[in-house]
């Protein structure tokens, strides 16, 4: 079923406007056509429901007949008009139609939620493959730290206290050495004996 449709007949482009901005402005309608004749007449024309239409151009009306008397040349709805008028009245839209237009931007929301959806849970899957192979991949052997090897002119040079902590920190635990009262070439024997002993030269 079609919408009803409105029109205006105004002398003049400023009426015309005033009334097409009216229409829009006082009801739920929309311009679907704008026409112009000899002598300066120009037609709006407008569709949605019957009431709305009717209120449109009501007001309209009255908006260009404050502009001035002779303005308003005519008025005119159609509630239920034919279907045939499309051949001289372009897009007319119907309720179908709107019903059809309104379908058809929900099915692209769905199609827009799916797709983020699918989105989504391919990247779940992703991460949860990358875990996995984290998971799966081989463990890296520990490497024992080598520990530094240190020659005579070198602990020469060193510090009595560093020469301490160095015998403190050997893992031999059968080196009975008294840290305070050793005396520098007492380390430096017992720090090179260690080593010899690891086969360090």
């Amino acid at each position: 079923m079609m919408n009803a449709i409105g029109m205006i007949e105004t002398k003049g482009l400023l009426a015309a406007v005033e009334g097409a901005d009216s229409m829009l402005k006082s009801a739920d309608v929309s311009l679907i056509n704008k026409s112009s004749a000899t002598g300066g007449l120009i037609t709006i024309t407008v569709t949605g429901e019957v009431s709305a239409v009717q209120t449109a151009v009501e007001v309209a009306a009255d908006a260009i007949c404050r502009l001035g008397q002779n303005l308003l040349i005519s008025k005119h709805v159609i509630a239920r008009p034919s279907s045939t008028l499309e051949t001289i009245i372009p897009i007319i839209p119907s309720v179908t139609q709107k019903e059809n237009v309104e379908d058809s931007e929900q099915e692209d929301v769905e199609q827009k939620s799916s797709s983020a959806a699918e989105t989504q849970d391919d990247a779940e899957q992703s991460i949860a493959e990358k875990i996995d192979a984290t998971d799966d991949a081989p463990e890296l052997e520990s490497v024992e730290e080598t520990p530094p090897i240190y020659n005579e002119p070198k602990l020469q040079r060193m510090k009595l206290a560093n020469l301490r902590k160095i015998v403190s920190e050997l893992p031999e635990t059968n080196i009975k050495v008294d840290l305070k009262k050793a005396t520098k070439k007492v380390l430096i024997k017992v720090i090179c004996d260690s080593q010899n002993k690891k086969g360090h030269k």
